[in-house]
């Protein structure tokens, strides 16, 4: 039963009531009249019944139960406007609230929405399974007891959303670590928003939590690869230098050799002339000591 079905139900026993009691009032002037009750009860001095006055009596009466009729049935057919338009209002909350959840349901990073009292209104899959609680355990908790805070607390005047500057409505990446309900520790950037009405009063807000820890391993994972080329960068620059080094000093032996091998050359080529002429000499005396030996023979 909606709450326009219960205010007709209870109006109609309140309509009974209001009759009863003036049917009541009615009866008992009525009765105080014919039966002069004062007289009866408290021996009083009899009166004579005076039916004008009992017809004005109950006039009256009878006006002051239309009367009154007019006012609950005005009240009640206000509240049940009332409550028409509320439950109107609390259906369209309810349809934005499915929207907003659909919406938030596709976020893939951990978030949860607040009051402004700080309970927690909605927290998605992903915040459950980040900080280990169930459901049931996180609706209606407070915020920072889902997403607790290392050594620190953002209770009262440290909250983020609260205490924003007026014409803030967001931050973004506050580095922060939260312990999960088993107590492991999860690095992360939070990110919050909150909500205000025309008069500037918070209806509400939001928190998103960015689990960074494997991206802070992948990074550190690369700094070290980054210094280990580092290092084996140095060591090719300083062997590479060695090389250089080693092929400039063959480089220079390499000419020694080249000088050495023309040197040898001409001492070769000179070698030569000097065989070239030993051996002219040789026959050049050949042939003298033909001569001679045929000059000896003739002699003879």
């Amino acid at each position: 039963m909606n709450r326009v079905e219960l205010v007709k139900k209870e109006s109609k026993k309140i309509y009974l009531v209001i009759f009863a009691a003036f049917t009541a009032a009615g009866a008992l002037v009525a009765l105080d009249e014919i039966l002069d009750i004062p007289h009866l009860i408290l021996g009083t001095g009899a009166t004579p019944i005076n039916w004008m006055e009992v017809g004005i009596e109950s006039i009256f009466i009878f006006t002051a139960f239309l009367i009154t009729l007019y006012i609950l049935r005005y009240i009640f057919s206000r509240l049940r406007a009332t409550l028409e338009k509320l439950e109107e209002a609390e259906r369209e909350i309810a349809n934005v609230w499915k929207r907003r959840e659909g919406i938030l349901d596709g976020i893939t990073e951990p978030v949860i929405t607040i009051a402004p009292n700080g309970d927690i209104t909605y927290i998605n899959e992903y915040a459950l399974k980040l900080t280990g609680y169930t459901r049931e355990e996180a609706m209606g908790a407070k915020c920072y007891t889902i997403f607790r805070p290392k050594g620190e607390t953002c209770k009262g005047e440290r909250c983020l959303i609260l205490n924003m500057p007026d014409d803030v409505l967001s931050i973004k990446n506050i580095e922060r670590t939260i312990i999960a309900k088993d107590g492991t520790e999860i690095e992360g950037v939070l990110s919050c928003a909150r909500v205000k009405d025309e008069n500037g009063n918070i209806l509400g807000g939001m928190e998103i939590f960015r689990d960074v820890r494997e991206e802070r391993r992948k990074m550190r994972e690369l700094e070290e690869r980054e210094a280990e080329l580092s290092i084996m960068n140095e060591e090719l620059r300083t062997t590479n230098e060695e090389l250089n080094e080693s092929y400039l000093e063959l480089k220079k032996k390499d000419e020694k050799l080249e000088e050495l091998n023309a040197e040898l050359v001409a001492k070769n080529n000179q070698l030569k002339l000097t065989q070239a002429r030993i051996e002219h000499q040789r026959r050049t005396l050949e042939s003298y000591s033909n001569l001679i030996a045929i000059l000896n023979s003739e002699i003879d």
